[in-house]
């Protein structure tokens, strides 16, 4: 995939860390930043399973992590445990984030959910990550279950379909070409 200065919009070779032509330095964002927050390009089925997987489990470290030190230095294992919930929940939506958005640009264009990406190709994710966020939060409160269930059915759908829906073969719009 080529890559274009963000400054000057000149042409980029592979692994260049200064634009040749402005002489900027290049904004990569590193390993995180390439994993899981850019939203331009694709991702297919399999790298966003993949991905998906090691952001819940980037996440249960964390919550883990913040409960430990919750419960050493403040007493009060239910504060450790919301915490710690919460803190899981925030930080596995801020990764899925742009995972969901590459993974919608790989879609067919007459897939189910491109009629949500044609005017906001950031819908589906904000759907996702709201719901998750809802549902997430009204279970550590432990709110109605049936309630609760009502929610996570669409969330639960849309998410089966990303993981398992074919993406487009060869090119589309969201590659970038010279």
């Amino acid at each position: 995939m080529s890559r274009f200065c963000e400054h000057c919009g000149a042409h980029l070779n592979d692994g260049a860390k200064f634009c040749p032509e402005c002489g900027k330095r290049l904004n990569s964002g590193g390993w995180l930043y390439e994993t899981f927050l850019r939203r331009d390009g694709r991702l297919n089925r399999w790298k966003y399973f993949k991905r998906s997987l090691a952001a819940a489990f980037i996440g249960v470290f964390a919550a883990v992590l913040i409960m430990i030190l919750f419960a050493i230095f403040i007493t009060g294992n239910e504060i450790a445990v919301t915490t710690g919930l919460l803190a899981m929940l925030a930080i596995t939506s801020y990764l899925e984030y742009g995972l969901i958005i590459r993974r919608c640009h790989d879609l067919k264009e007459n897939s189910l959910l491109h009629w949500c990406m044609v005017k906001d190709d950031t819908a589906i994710a904000k759907f996702l990550i709201l719901m998750g966020l809802f549902t997430g939060v009204l279970t550590i409160w432990e709110f109605d279950e049936h309630f609760i269930n009502l929610i996570s059915i669409p969330y639960t759908i849309v998410g089966i379909y990303l993981t398992f829906a074919p993406g487009e073969n060869g090119m589309n719009r969201y590659d970038t070409v010279d």
